[in-house]
């Protein structure tokens, strides 16, 4: 699903896909490659990060890299932002201990050796700070103390420069935007929200995401606009039986 809502938005990207060794994609339907390195469960997101840092260091950087979550579904174009002069372009939220979500790392092609170099200290400074939570969450660490930011200062800012690299600071209520765990929170197509990062719990929504407003922007076949009402019809349905949702139980 994260693959090809992407090629809805840009028909000419090419797909890559960082895994372990044995993880199977035969399945997948979009067209791709496989880079494989052995990973550990203990320290996924410590090896994700090294095998990302290894992956951009062999790019030829033809074109930008956007690094993305397979739980994420691209719901607009991203070419605006490629108009900017950035490096780097990272995205924020309200959140004091970890500002900076790391499922989504988009990476420029204006200046690679400045875009390589942030990657370079990013892993150094996971490495070296943040070992510990090599299986969680230490990636975000990494990038939050890159940064050196706090939460009220992103509020302010839209580029920041940090040893030459110029990097967009991106809100995430609009590009890495997590819907509520609910089906009522899915009703409309979030139009406004450019990606969304369906987190935890969330994934059970995204296949109801989907179907209901992605899966028919691929082809003008009658066919899945049927079955896309048919979704969207479901997702009311399940959204009237849930209970109130009250938003300290987000």
């Amino acid at each position: 699903m994260m693959l090809q809502s992407a090629l809805i938005f840009q028909k000419n990207s090419r797909q890559t896909i960082l895994s372990d060794l044995h993880t199977d994609f035969a399945h997948l339907q979009s067209k791709y490659r496989v880079v494989r390195k052995p990973i550990s469960p203990d320290a996924l997101m410590l090896e994700r990060a090294a095998l990302q840092h290894e992956y951009i260091s062999r790019h030829d950087f033809s074109r930008p890299i956007v690094l993305i979550d397979s739980d994420i579904l691209i719901n607009g174009p991203l070419a605006p932002l490629f108009e900017k002069d950035f490096d780097v372009a990272l995205t924020w939220r309200d959140n004091a201990d970890m500002p900076i979500n790391g499922g989504l790392i988009i990476l420029n092609n204006r200046r690679p050796e400045i875009t390589k170099r942030f990657f370079s200290k990013f892993t150094s400074i996971y490495n070296a700070n943040h070992s510990t939570r090599a299986a969680w969450y230490g990636d975000q660490l990494a990038l939050r103390d890159y940064v050196g930011l706090n939460v009220e200062e992103f509020k302010n800012k839209d580029i920041i420069e940090i040893d030459g690299c110029r990097i967009l600071l991106l809100p995430c209520e609009i590009y890495n935007f997590s819907p509520d765990n609910r089906y009522g929170s899915i009703t409309s197509d979030l139009a406004t929200k450019t990606i969304l990062h369906f987190k935890g719990q969330r994934k059970n929504l995204m296949p109801y995401f989907w179907h209901a407003w992605l899966r028919p922007k691929i082809s003008f076949n009658p066919w899945w606009r049927i079955k896309a009402r048919q979704w969207r019809k479901k997702i009311h349905e399940l959204s009237a039986s849930e209970p109130p949702f009250s938003r300290k139980n987000k």
